[in-house]
Order: C-alpha cells, then structure tokens, then sequence
C-alpha cells in the first residue's frame, strides 16, 4: 500500500477524538512505507495545523455556505449535518481535491458518511477502511474497525458486505505510540493507590466547558494545600481564559495545561482522570488510570457503560445531580484499595498496541 486518503474532521461539535486517532493510525501507516493524505474540512474549531505539525499532507476541503453558525445552536440538527454539506458534495469535494492524485486506499472516520460514500470514493477498486462507532448505518468496505469494549461482531453483519474483516474492541484502539511506552511506569506507580492529583481533560474542544463545571465542583470540597488538579485543554477550546482564573482561586495546587504534546507522561503522573468516554478513555486505560467518566455524547454512552460495569471507571451523568455525583465519586475514590482495583481493571481493556495490530492486518491483506 502507498498512498492512502484520510477522511476525517474536527470542530467544535465534532470534536477532534476522530482526526487524532486518524493521526495514530496515519503515523502507523508511515512507519509501514506508506504516504497518509488528509481530507478534512475547514470547520470552526478544527485542527489542521496540529495535523500538519505532525508532518502528513493535508488537503482542506471547503467551508460550508454557513459554516459560521455552531450546530450546538441549532435546532433539529442531525448528524448528517456535521458534515457540512451533502454526502454528494462532499464526494465531489473530495474527488476534486484528489484530482491526479494515485490513491492506493481511504480510510473514513465520520458519523455523516456511509455506504453510499464509500461506493462512490471506491469505484476504482481501491482499499477501503471505515472507522466507525455507532453501528448504525451501512457501509462498503474491505476493512472496519470499532474499538468500543462490548462491541460484538454480530452488531455489524446486517451492515457490510460478507467477507468484509471486522476489527472489534478496544484491542484495535488506534492510540499513538506514547501511550504504550509510558504504561509500564504508569502502573507501577499506582501501587499506593493514593489521591493526592487528579488531571482533567474533557477532550479538545469542550464546547459547553464542562471542564468549568468539575473545578467549581472541586472548589466545593476540602483538599489540603498538597493536593494538585491539572486541566488540560484544547487548541479548539474557548474557554482558556475561563478556566485559568477559576484555577487561581483555588486553596489548592493547580496548573493549566493547552495543546500539550507529552499528553501520555502527563496523564501518567496523577492518580485520577476525569474525562470524557470517547477516544481519550482507551488511553486512560492503557495507562492503568482510575476514571471519572462524564458522558457528553449519546454514542459515548454505551461505551462509558460498559467501562463502568467491569470496574474500569465510575460513570457520572452530566445533570442536575452532577456536583452530588461527582462529590461520592471522588470520596469513594479516596480509598486505597477502590483506587487500586479499578487501576487493575482499567489496564486490562486495552494495552496500547491497537495501530501496531491494525497495520499489520492491513499489510497483510495487501500483500
């Protein structure tokens, strides 16, 4: 395989969780001989550059006609209007800005393409790779991947052709390469199984500012002056500035992290995460880390549950009851051992080796 075009986007409401594991996988792909090509769409609040800055091509796509106006403010928004435009434009587009371009394969990692896509990209024959979470469409393709834990195959067999490969579970994790080479000192030093930090990281957009929200709730409880909380943010996030002068007022250490780059060693540094159940929940558990789960999405929701149920994390919803919630969460997780015992489940989900595994099936079926 050689060239290979990547579909995915970033936004405020989007998120940026579907072009940072595509950058994982893209990275794998070039460490194996071939050339990763980006198609991503200018959106408000996207992450081209950080794409760039890792050293892939990327090809912008145009803006849509109102790309100013947020979908969060919207009425009766769909997901087929993440994209922006039509799945019909969005080929063109596509086609359009591949025009001489000899590609070898597609991956598609978007809640707003499917099937129909996927023929039309396809047509030339060439090798087609979905990435996909929701199992709630159908798709043409050689290969896709769901690394949600208690996906099952079956979910997927009324919605792609026989002889389609299906890679499932969190085995498949498309985490970058940090990941796996801090785990080893990440759950070695949870062997205290004390909270004394707890790093937040609500994802790279934080569109509502959730993260807002967990500092006021820590602000109401009582930490001594050792105690340190650590937010990361964003380069999409609008709340910066929010958030920085909510940590000054705190009683305890504090710190504020944007656009980090070393996200693995600093996550691996605290005893407890609070974050979202998409993407970044496979990274907390390569790295043995206790979570608090704060569900944002509905399609995050069978995922954040399924940690739950094998101990993995602690499940808050993101109501009314959210401080109360979130207060017995953090009181529960002050006891060694239920720091200890969920550190031990987390680590047992996934191992960090998801983009080794899928390139090298890849290159097999390519041989």
């Amino acid at each position: 395989m050689r060239t290979v075009a990547i579909r995915a986007d970033a936004s405020y409401d989007i998120g940026t969780g579907h072009v940072m594991r595509c950058l994982a996988l893209a990275e794998g792909l070039r460490n194996s001989g071939s050339k990763p090509i980006f198609l991503s769409r200018n959106l408000p609040g996207n992450i081209s550059n950080k794409v760039r800055e890792s050293g892939f091509q990327l090809i912008e796509l145009p803006p849509p006609p109102d790309s100013s106006a947020r979908l969060s403010r919207r009425k009766n928004s769909t997901v087929a209007d993440l994209l922006g435009v039509s799945w019909e434009q969005d080929v063109c587009d596509c086609q359009a800005a591949l025009a001489g371009v000899d590609v070898d394969a597609y991956c598609v990692d978007h809640y707003a393409l499917d099937r129909r896509w996927e023929e039309k990209m396809g047509r030339d024959r060439s090798f087609m790779i979905v990435l996909d979470d929701l199992a709630d469409r159908p798709h043409q393709c050689h290969l896709l991947l769901d690394a949600n834990l208690g996906r099952k195959k079956e979910d997927y067999v009324s919605l792609v052709d026989n002889g389609t490969s299906l890679l499932i579970g969190p085995g498949y994790a498309l985490l970058r390469p940090e990941f796996a080479m801090w785990r080893k000192r990440s759950k070695e030093r949870r062997i205290d199984g004390e909270l004394n930090s707890v790093v937040v990281s609500m994802g790279g957009a934080d569109k509502a500012n959730v993260t807002g929200r967990i500092i006021s709730a820590f602000a109401d409880m009582n930490f001594g002056p050792e105690f340190k909380l650590t937010v990361i943010l964003g380069q999409s996030s609008t709340c910066v500035k929010q958030v920085r002068k909510m940590l000054e007022n705190l009683d305890f250490q504090s710190s504020l992290k944007v656009n980090v780059s070393d996200m693995a060693a600093t996550m691996s540094e605290n005893d407890l995460a609070i974050g979202g159940a998409g993407s970044t929940a496979w990274e907390r558990c390569c790295l043995a880390l206790p979570s608090l789960l704060v569900v944002m999405a509905d399609n995050q929701r069978a995922g954040a549950e399924a940690l739950a149920d094998v101990g993995a994390g602690i499940l808050l919803g993101y109501d009314a009851d959210f401080e109360a919630e979130f207060a017995a969460a953090i009181t529960k997780m002050q006891i060694r051992d239920n720091l200890r015992l969920m550190s031990t489940a987390a680590a047992s989900i996934t191992d960090g080796k998801g983009v080794e595994r899928v390139c090298g099936i890849i290159a097999s079926m390519n041989a």
